[in-house]
């Protein structure tokens, strides 16, 4: 009998496999791309299987939709090296394709819905920019900081309860 850790794990680096050897492509690539730009207006804005605003899902695509092309630009360009683009897409696959479901269901159950897909936090609000008009680094609270060891918690505990492996760090210059 096959073990099914053995059989997630071949899984998983044939995915990564595929999907490297793709995105090295450049012709092959765009047409992916193409096709999964349209798969995604399909999934976000025309079928809506959460029955959400329509404008809500038109944005739910387009912030997609950048963030793909984002990717494919800096693929085509060359700043992302081999090794960043294979530890993305392990991680991607991983993580976020393979391994959300198993963490996002108990959340599911408990409150009906999904968890957050991604976090955006502000350790301090630190800055040196003094941009016109930002709550960082401005007025008398400015010195106020998250303390390490409850900023290591939330990103533990959103990573191990909820699945999620994207934050966001703001605040201009927050480390």
């Amino acid at each position: 009998m096959l073990d099914v850790f053995k059989i997630d794990n071949l899984w998983k680096s044939t995915s990564v496999e595929i999907l490297d050897a793709v995105l090295k492509q450049d012709l092959l690539r765009k047409w992916v791309l193409q096709k999964g730009v349209k798969q995604l207006y399909k999934n976000f804005v025309v079928d809506n299987p959460d029955d959400r605003p329509e404008k809500v899902q038109e944005l739910r695509y387009l912030v997609m939709k950048n963030l793909l092309m984002t990717v494919d630009k800096a693929l085509s360009d060359g700043r992302i090296s081999p090794q960043v683009r294979r530890a993305i897409i392990k991680n991607f696959v991983g993580n976020v394709i393979i391994g959300e479901n198993d963490r996002q269901r108990p959340f599911r159950e408990r409150y009906g819905f999904d968890p957050p897909s991604f976090l955006t936090i502000s350790p301090t609000k630190h800055c040196n920019l003094n941009c016109t008009g930002c709550y960082a680094g401005s007025g008398a609270k400015a010195r106020e900081k998250l303390d390490y060891n409850v900023l290591k918690w939330i990103m533990e505990e959103k990573r191990r309860d909820w699945g999620s492996h994207l934050t966001i760090i703001s605040g201009g210059e927050p480390l």
